[in-house]
């Protein structure tokens, strides 16, 4: 019988938090058409907590702090919404597959700048690639999609 150290329990426990914190938020201003500019708002803020938490909380195995880095990513995060994601899309001057895309990349190099940082990393940091950001913003911005997705309950309406 196999037995598991207290390390593997807690990466264990993670992962599983990791993979069903979304079903607990409904979160995605593209998707989710609100009525007024309060319910935006709500609905926007909650798009960047859900994102920001699945983003720390996948950090976390490459040893990084994650309320440290919920906060930091949280707040680059806000900011390319609202400085780039929001006036392109009010504007109309880009499709929204290719908005997100933008915002994949950005938030990318926003991950990777962060992870430079000191105070962000753990004692058992291990630098990032760039394979790593890159695939660890699109769970982040696919997770914000498909949470607001499920949260119109129309998940098979496009």
């Amino acid at each position: 019988m196999k037995t598991f150290n207290r390390r593997t329990v807690r990466q264990r426990l993670l992962m599983t938090v990791c993979l069903f914190l979304p079903f607990a938020a409904a979160a995605n201003p593209v998707v989710i058409e609100p009525s007024s500019l309060l319910a935006f708002m709500i609905v926007a803020f909650w798009a960047l907590v859900v994102e920001a938490g699945i983003v720390a909380l996948l950090l976390v195995f490459q040893g990084m702090q994650p309320l440290r880095m919920f906060l930091a990513y949280g707040a680059t995060n806000a900011l390319v919404f609202l400085l780039v994601f929001e006036p392109l899309l009010s504007s109309e001057k880009m499709s929204v597959p290719a908005l997100e895309a933008l915002v994949v990349l950005l938030d990318a190099l926003c991950i990777k700048l962060l992870s430079r940082f000191d105070g962000l990393q753990g004692d058992d940091f291990q630098p990032l690639g760039w394979r790593r950001p890159l695939w660890i913003s699109c769970v982040g911005n696919a997770a914000s999609y498909f949470v607001g997705n499920i949260a119109s309950h129309k998940p098979w309406a496009h």
